[in-house]
């Protein structure tokens, strides 16, 4: 009938196999467990705090139509390609960071959402509703969300409202980007690439002129890039440019024959008297000049002048790793600032202060491209004890001087390498599976970038290399623990295949094992053993000893 629902036992069957594959990973979290549940009900949520692969598998069933309801935050409901027969929005305001507090949405997400009811090949419609409170609310959400016009589209290439350089990291980004690795190397082809991007739309081209000069001038004074010279080519380029624009810009200021036409009709007259209002300018009984100071009652300012337009840079070493790297520059110079402080300390010129593991996460999650974690109540105390506890060991300051959110990113990839398990990371930072995952991938990538900057900089090789190999070791040494979140002494264990954090313990707990050698020589005896452990089978163990042996050969 109309409105029932049911069903049968092989779904049955399946969602329960489905919930069971979501819980199957060595350490799997509260959230999953939760996930798990509902989706025994043929139901699913879907949110920012679960995996990439968690994700994507829910988004899967639901598209076969093996689950029956997704409850989710709007970037899933933003996606084109997961249409469902029934839309419906509960909520149409979302917590907004810079104004403390819940905002509407805005009207092009709504309609998104809404777009979204009706599955092609399936339905003939689809229905989609906004929840109101009542009949007030439901006439404005009327008025605001279905019949007024949405929101104009906005460049992200740069930030029309920026003041400095550094509030522009989009804009600081592309303009390296060009002169790195394009042709696009001169100021006259930087201002005219983006002179015709929807940027220019609705920016000033003074100001977009002037915000690109601030950039370039960034990029100069952070050693990212070098000015080579004016060149005559380009001062060539430019001129015969002007010289184009100019003849295609010429017409003919002769009336022209449809004024000619319009002349000869009753009542119709082109007029080029002259202007009855203007009058003569009799000659001046002030002076010539007057409403202005003089210059002695005004302080100094020494205006900069900004680079010729035929002005050719080059990318820096620095610039050009940066650049290949994806990093905001910003974050490339806080890296760069933060090896340099490193370096300092282990050749001696810094006496008081110390390097450590601690060191390196907080460097790399004081960058703007690491997206640090909002703190509550409870952490606060322990947050506060980290940033005065470890001051010796800061290379860096934060780039927002958002000192506790940045301090949280850094104590929970700490219990991370520390090997918590993920439910007690869940439950002593309140840190969802996918938002460590997120901020574990991010640490990574910056702490790879971290160690490669180094390794190609010589001027930081130079100071020494033996404190420069120790400082990449050391980098090299953090990276890998934080790519698997284990403690030193598993980094010759966990790069076997199969073998996770959680196995790697398990065998170093119970058989003593140090190394890929001692796992190649397990007894019969270790591995019945092994082999006994939940989540342990012997075909397993002895696929891990076949890998073990495989690699102690390649080794050797």
């Amino acid at each position: 009938k109309k409105g029932e629902f049911s069903i049968d036992e092989d779904q049955i069957k399946e969602l329960e196999n489905f919930a069971e594959s979501l819980t199957q990973r060595e350490d799997s979290s509260a959230l999953v467990k939760k996930l798990a549940d509902a989706v025994k009900g043929g139901v699913a949520f879907h949110h920012a705090g679960l995996t990439t692969d968690q994700r994507s598998k829910i988004e899967e069933k639901f598209k076969k139509g093996e689950l029956y309801c997704i409850v989710a935050t709007p970037t899933l409901a933003q996606g084109v390609n997961l249409p469902a027969r029934r839309v419906v929005i509960r909520d149409v305001k979302r917590w907004n960071t810079s104004a403390g507090r819940n905002m509407p949405m805005p009207i092009m997400e709504i309609r998104q959402m809404l777009g979204r009811a009706g599955r092609p090949k399936y339905d003939q419609k689809g229905d989609a509703w906004i929840v109101s409170k009542n009949i007030d609310e439901e006439l404005k959400f009327v008025e605001h969300f279905l019949l007024s016009e949405p929101e104009e589209i906005i460049s992200k290439l740069a930030n029309p409202n920026a003041h400095s350089a550094e509030e522009d990291p989009a804009l600081l980004t592309h303009i390296l980007s060009l002169i790195a690795t394009s042709d696009m190397n001169d100021r006259n082809s930087l201002g005219r690439f983006f002179s015709k991007t929807f940027l220019s739309t609705h920016m000033e081209a003074e100001a977009l002129e002037n915000q690109i000069d601030r950039v370039i001038k960034w990029l100069f004074e952070n050693e990212m890039i070098i000015k080579e010279g004016e060149s005559d080519d380009v001062r060539k380029r430019i001129i015969l440019d002007e010289t184009t624009k100019s003849s295609e810009e010429d017409w003919d200021d002769e009336i022209p024959s449809w004024a000619s036409s319009a002349s000869n009709v009753d009542g119709v007259e082109i007029n080029d008297k002259e202007n009855k209002y203007s009058s003569e300018i009799t000659p001046r009984k002030g002076p010539p000049i007057f409403g202005f100071k003089k210059a002695s009652n005004y302080q100094v300012e020494e205006v900069e002048k900004p680079d010729s337009q035929s002005m050719v840079y080059s990318a820096t070493p620095l610039g050009l790793r940066v650049s290949r790297l994806y990093l905001n520059p910003i974050s490339g110079k806080i890296i760069r600032e933060g090896l340099v402080n490193a370096m300092n300390i282990l050749t001696g010129i810094d006496e008081q202060k110390q390097i450590s593991p601690f060191s390196l996460l907080h460097l790399v999650t004081c960058t703007p491209d690491f997206i640090p974690l909002w703190p509550q109540k409870k952490d606060l105390e322990k947050i506060q004890d980290a940033i005065f506890g470890h001051e010796r060991e800061l290379l860096t300051n934060s780039v927002d001087l958002d000192d506790e959110r940045r301090m949280k990113g850094v104590l929970v990839l700490q219990s991370w390498i520390e090997e918590l398990s993920i439910s007690d990371l869940e439950e002593e930072w309140n840190v969802q599976p996918g938002d460590l995952r997120s901020r574990v991938d991010l640490a990574e990538w910056l702490l790879y970038s971290t160690r490669t900057i180094l390794m190609d900089d010589i001027e930081l090789k130079n100071m020494d290399r033996d404190s420069h190999r120790v400082l990449f070791e050391a980098i090299d040494e953090i990276h890998r623990r934080v790519r698997y979140g284990c403690k030193s002494d598993l980094l010759a264990l966990i790069s076997l295949k199969g073998i996770g954090r959680v196995r790697a313990r398990e065998m170093v707990n119970l058989l003593g094992v140090t190394n890929v050698n001692d796992i190649a020589s397990l007894t019969e005896n270790d591995k019945m053993k092994l082999s006994e452990l939940r989540g342990w089978s012997m075909k397993l163990v002895n696929n891990t000893v076949k890998n073990a042996l495989r690699v102690a050969k390649r080794v050797k």
